[in-house]
């Protein structure tokens, strides 16, 4: 195996890039200790690499003996994947609040039990098969189905993670997604769960959905699921509804597809170029200087980003009205029909554009 020190960063720590280009033998015990990730935060990786390639490159790490394999990480992290189902020696881990979140990590994705005094994480005891379910966060079939919608618009699909009790309301993401995709001709490179994003980027806890794009240069859009809140249908809906009655997103915006929607018109904003259309932002502008219309006709959300920039306020006032908007009686009345209308607008004529181009 070639070791690959910290791939995609610019500034690697000494203590890896050391290692970089080094060959290994599969079978060397000094792997026990620096098998990536080897210390939080660690981007490192292992090149498969036959014995054949491995001559051509260069000479082969000696082979560690195992007595003298010992743990070179700051914080004292190590994972040995040969007996990832065993014993985990959390005491290594200096930092307090670090081996805390390694020991929830444990109990979250391998079901370890953690001892009273947190200091070993002990995977169970059952049979192998047993213990791989812990491990296979693949969608089930009731997931699988609830997505079929999504073949036509999206590039890659993968709910890996998401529970199968999720499933009804993961399909009426799934059917909204592809409706608006074919309404607004958008196609998406990735929907799913944050586990197999491009970026990976951590979700907050009340973060639904989170839309990435449209990338000015690749044009890719993803569109992410938030799997930890979907694991409790129930307590979503509940959240859903209690947003909607407290005023904090508008009136009949208590569905999954209205969420949808107020990530979708992200990406139509973008597309549309909203931000260059004049009437739109004197619109936006006039409604900033407004607090108290903003809260009664859209949203005390809407109202947080007034002391925003005028985009950033444009954006999400906009993402507020494109959320299932038949269904709110808004004051003052139609203002809401008005502001979509302008989008609508804008997108057919870029449309236009893009066919005289062509």
């Amino acid at each position: 195996m070639i070791y690959r020190a910290s791939v995609g960063s610019r500034s690697p720590r000494d203590s890896h890039r050391l290692y970089d280009g080094m060959i290994i033998d599969k079978r060397d015990p000094w792997l026990r200790t620096h098998w990536p990730p080897w210390e939080f935060g660690c981007n490192c990786d292992l090149e498969n690499c036959s014995a054949k390639k491995a001559a051509t490159l260069g000479t082969v790490k000696p082979m560690s003996d195992p007595e003298d394999v010992k743990v070179e990480s700051e914080s004292g992290f190590a994972f040995d994947p040969a007996h990832a189902f065993g014993e985990f020696d959390l005491s290594l881990i200096k930092d307090a609040g670090d081996r805390a979140r390694a020991a929830e990590g444990l109990q979250r994705e391998f079901a370890c039990k953690i001892s009273e005094d947190g200091l070993v994480a002990s995977t169970p005891k059952e049979d192998e098969t047993q213990k791989l379910q812990f491990v296979d966060r693949r969608p089930g079939p009731k997931v699988q189905k609830a997505v079929k919608a999504l073949e036509a618009s999206v590039e890659r699909v993968d709910f890996y993670g998401m529970p199968e009790d999720a499933a009804p309301l993961v399909r009426e993401a799934s059917e909204q997604i592809a409706r608006r995709a074919k309404e607004y001709g958008l196609h998406f490179s990735y929907v799913g769960t944050n586990d197999h994003s491009s970026t990976r980027t951590p979700l907050s806890p009340n973060t639904v959905f989170e839309a990435l794009g449209p990338d000015e240069k690749t044009g890719r859009m993803e569109l992410i699921f938030n799997a930890g809140i979907f694991a409790d249908p129930g307590q979503l809906r509940e959240g859903l509804g209690r947003s909607e009655r407290n005023g904090f997103h508008p009136a009949g915006c208590n569905t999954i597809a209205a969420y949808v929607d107020h990530e979708i018109s992200h990406f139509l904003f973008t597309i549309a170029k909203m931000d260059e259309d004049e009437d739109f932002m004197r619109t936006m502008r006039q409604l900033k200087a407004q607090q108290d219309l903003v809260r009664e006709s859209i949203s005390s959300y809407a109202v947080r980003y007034t002391v925003k920039d005028d985009v950033s306020f444009a954006q999400e006032v906009l993402a507020e009205c494109f959320m299932s908007v038949k269904q709110r009686p808004f004051f003052p009345p139609k203002k809401h029909k008005e502001i979509v209308k302008m989008l609508e607008n804008r997108l057919k004529r870029s449309i236009l554009k893009q066919k005289e181009k062509k």
